[in-house]
């Protein structure tokens, strides 16, 4: 997770893209918009995870696929402790592997456009450019 590797910052599982960002910009030795691990710029996919709700969209489908696993089942079907069981695992699971899953995505995202020809990179940023100011 990219908190960890934040000089001064304390292991906080629940800290998301969203933490991240705030906190790497407030600390002195990671200048604002760059990668906590790095020092240099994000390439907005930190930012660009936030608008686009990244970690709460995970979150839900990491739900559902750790329902699925856990069995086919209706919710009005189970007695209330072993729904209670399930809500708290299933959260206890999502929780524990979201945020270290969408750091991952955004790190492999980033190593590979970073060696992405010129051409590559700049239709992507035009066409983030051309979303951003609502030309769509």
């Amino acid at each position: 997770m990219f908190a960890r590797t934040v000089p001064g910052v304390a292991d906080d599982p629940g800290m998301g893209p969203e933490d991240i960002v705030t906190t790497a910009s407030r600390h002195a030795a990671v200048p604002p918009g760059a990668h906590p691990r790095t020092g240099r710029p994000t390439l907005g996919m930190g930012r660009r995870a936030i608008r686009i709700g990244a970690r709460d969209r995970l979150r839900s489908e990491l739900r559902a696929i750790a329902i699925d696993l856990l069995g086919p089942f209706a919710s009005d079907e189970l007695p209330s402790d072993v729904s209670a069981w399930i809500d708290g695992a299933t959260e206890s699971a999502v929780a524990s592997v979201c945020d270290a899953s969408l750091s991952g995505l955004i790190d492999a995202l980033e190593s590979r456009r970073a060696v992405a020809p010129a051409a590559v990179v700049q239709r992507l940023d035009d066409a983030a450019a051309r979303h951003d100011a609502g030309i769509v």
